[in-house]
């Protein structure tokens, strides 16, 4: 599954903290890793904000995800 989004207006968070600019681009990928399980495989993000309207912050991250274990089940958190 793969999502990408892109800002098409200006936008504010947590009341003014940080104001996320027009043309900040985000990807997300994920992958199901078995019985409808979906995990983050790739997130990518190409942002603008302004910090307290003084400071401006330019993010360029790719993040990726692999090796998933199965969570270890134990006789207490098996649902019966």
């Amino acid at each position: 599954m793969k999502v990408d989004g892109v800002v098409t207006q200006s936008f504010s968070l947590a009341l003014f903290v940080a104001r996320v600019q027009r043309g900040s681009h985000m990807i997300l990928e994920q992958t199901c890793v078995g019985d409808a399980v979906w995990v983050p495989k790739r997130v990518e993000v190409r942002a603008s904000a302004q910090i307290f309207l003084l400071k401006s912050l330019d993010v360029d991250r790719i993040l990726t995800y692999s090796d998933y274990l199965p969570a270890a089940q134990d006789e207490y958190s098996v649902i019966r």
